[in-house]
């Protein structure tokens, strides 16, 4: 339940959407998909805390997250010049 609270407080970027894109439908689709991995990382913050007790290191990791921003994954666009690369690309993005 807690990660999904942490991800339902990113939902307020509906507004800042709807702002700039004047399109409910698109602004929904990018809040899901932010409510989406914002509520995994919440997941991951939780266990993070409970395994470490350290509330420095979540904000650390926060922190962290935050300055990466989501992956570029453009690359798995036929047009992209990475495209031949896809397969070793999401390796190490799994990693």
């Amino acid at each position: 339940a807690l990660p999904v609270c942490f991800g339902l407080a990113h939902a307020h970027h509906f507004a800042e959407h709807m702002r700039r894109l004047d399109n409910k439908f698109v602004a929904a689709a990018q809040v899901a998909f932010q409510l989406l991995y914002t509520s995994v990382f919440g997941a991951y913050a939780t266990f993070l805390l409970l395994r470490t007790g350290s509330a420095i290191a979540v904000i650390l990791v926060h922190a962290f997250c935050n300055h990466q921003g989501v992956p570029d994954l453009s690359f798995l666009q036929e047009h992209s010049m990475l495209h031949n690369w896809r397969y070793v690309i999401l390796a190490f993005y799994t990693l």
